[in-house]
């Protein structure tokens, strides 16, 4: 009976044993594909790039390899061939994979020139997606590369290729792979859909991109940096200083930006439209921007930036230029931007911006004209003449609201003129760009300007001022007298520097003047740093925790 006993339960552990070699974890199949839907690339026929390993993040918070075979594609022969092409393949233990990288080690261009190798800002093209791996099921991901939002000129003969993608993932697809390793992809559930780019730092992020106004040059180091046109950042907030109208984000790549907001600017929050105040209350918050990469004025800046308000600030560029020529047949006009860029924008029906007919529009060269572009699709929309006319005017700046993106001047008549900043007006001092927070420390300087008559919208400040020898103090906001227009600082060794609030070219009371002041009254015992004419004790500015 023990010998029967025994057997039977051999045989159940054989059973058991056999049992658990035939089992196995579930696992799919993966398959990843590439593609290169791009519009015309001018005068480049080739666009190779070198791919040198897949990887997919999984569900436990580990990076798993799917290949490490470096290949290499032409972006305009995908486009030209119209299929994907197989990238990789491999079976994967089921799952939700939430990432996918690509190490892209190598780009090189062709046109009539030659050969050339690009610029990278960075190799490693990492986006966020979901990969639902399931039981014996085949997934696939497709990077569908937009070359002409990708590639972009240095100089007159260098290239930079910051990838612009779009990857679209499906689960339970059916999936043919053809003799030349084009693929067919039918059926199944999309479960990520999303377009990222990647910035001058490398870093990639749903609306980030490189303006295709963007003027890069190489700098002393061989670094790549951008020095005028638009640029579209991803950060978080750190800081808003509502006295100097500033804005500070870091970037996805870690640089300090400090921004300014002019009197077109468009801040946006996630219940509509948003002021400095609501900024302010909201460190740490993702937020997207676009500004000029010669002021650091914002054009449109999203706080509480979710993916859709980053592909939102992202999606669009506001264009402005002077005609320099019309192709009716292509269906295209050049705009020499600001920044000294020529766009080539495409329109969707080419008429003139003035009288609305095709017929003149070769007696519209220089006219002055808006417009946005769709970065999707590179098509301008309605192109706007300016018909607004320009008023030049020269005076003494009397106030300053950099919060409010205006100034005030008093002209050669005595009266007072109230003006806008935007988001493209350049201070000139001496002959050279200032930036916006140096229009405080012209109080009371004479300057040239002009201004669109109806909408006051100033394009150009011109003040050839004398420098004024600047001095630092740091210590404690000891006192704030608002009526006669001073404040004390105490520094560590003991001594008290009184300061004067800036004056103004009408003589304003003292009270008037210290009304600058006045959100300082909160401060007093405060930590602060603040920069004044080290003549007259006029402050120029201040900063509170410094």
């Amino acid at each position: 009976m023990k010998r029967l006993t025994l057997m039977v339960a051999c045989a159940a552990a054989l059973l058991l044993a056999v049992a658990c070699i035939g089992r196995s974890e579930p696992s799919g199949k993966a398959v990843f594909t590439i593609s290169g839907a791009a519009a015309d690339l001018g005068s480049v026929s080739s666009l190779r790039l070198t791919i040198d390993s897949v990887r997919v993040h999984a569900p436990t918070g580990l990076w798993v390899t799917v290949t490490n075979l470096s290949q290499t594609f032409d972006l305009v022969e995908l486009r030209d061939g119209g299929s994907p092409q197989l990238l990789a393949q491999a079976d994967l233990d089921a799952g939700k994979y939430n990432m996918i990288s690509l190490y892209i080690s190598r780009a090189v261009v062709v046109d009539r020139s030659g050969e050339h190798n690009a610029y990278l800002p960075g190799n490693r093209l990492e986006i966020s997606g979901v990969l639902d791996v399931k039981d014996k099921t085949s997934a696939t991901a497709n990077f569908d590369f937009l070359a002409d939002q990708s590639l972009h000129l240095i100089g007159k003969d260098s290239y930079l290729l910051a990838p612009v993608v779009k990857l679209e993932t499906r689960s339970n697809a059916n999936v043919t792979v053809g003799p030349d390793n084009d693929v067919r992809v039918s059926g199944g559930v999309a479960t990520t859909s999303v377009q990222v780019g990647m910035d001058l730092e490398g870093s990639v992020d749903v609306g980030l991109r490189i303006s295709p106004d963007a003027v890069l040059v190489i700098s002393s180091t061989g670094r790549i940096i951008q020095t005028a046109g638009h640029v579209l950042a991803t950060g978080t907030l750190e800081s808003v200083n509502m006295n100097d109208g500033t804005i500070t984000l870091i970037s996805r790549g870690g640089t300090k930006v400090v921004l300014h907001v002019a009197g077109d600017s468009t801040l946006k929050g996630s219940a509509g439209e948003v002021d400095l105040a609501y900024l302010a209350d909201r460190p740490g918050s993702e937020v997207a921007a676009q500004y000029d990469a010669e002021t650091g004025i914002v054009t449109k800046l999203f706080a509480d930036a979710d993916a859709a308000a980053k592909a939102d600030m992202g999606s669009s560029i506001d264009i402005r230029g002077v005609v320099k020529a019309f192709d009716v047949v292509a269906g295209t006009v050049t705009v020499v931007t600001p920044s000294g860029t020529e766009q080539v924008l495409k329109v969707g029906s080419l008429v003139n911006p003035a009288s609305g007919s095709v017929a003149d529009v070769g007696a519209q060269l220089g006219l002055n004209v808006s417009t946005t572009l769709d970065t999707a699709t590179g098509t301008a929309g309605e192109l706007k003449a300016d018909t607004e006319a320009d008023v030049p005017a020269s005076g003494n700046i009397k106030a300053v609201n950099l919060a409010e993106g205006s100034f005030t001047i008093i002209d050669k008549d005595g009266a007072e003129i109230a003006l806008r900043i935007a988001s493209d007006t350049k201070i000139m001092v001496n002959g050279s760009l200032a930036g916006l927070a140096d229009l405080k420390s012209l109080i009371g300087a004479e300057v040239s300007l002009t201004y669109k008559q109806q909408s006051k919208f100033v394009g150009q400040i011109n003040a050839a001022v004398q420098v004024k020898p600047l001095a630092t103090v740091s210590g404690t906001l000891a006192l704030v007298d608002v009526l006669q227009g001073f404040l004390t600082v105490t520094t560590d060794s003991g001594e008290n520097v009184v300061l004067k609030a800036p004056t103004d070219a009408a003589g304003a009371s003292a009270s008037e003047i210290g009304a600058a002041f006045d959100f300082l009254t909160g401060s007093v015992g405060a930590r602060v740093t603040a920069e004044y004419d080290a003549e007259t004790g006029v402050i120029v500015g201040i900063s509170i925790g410094g």
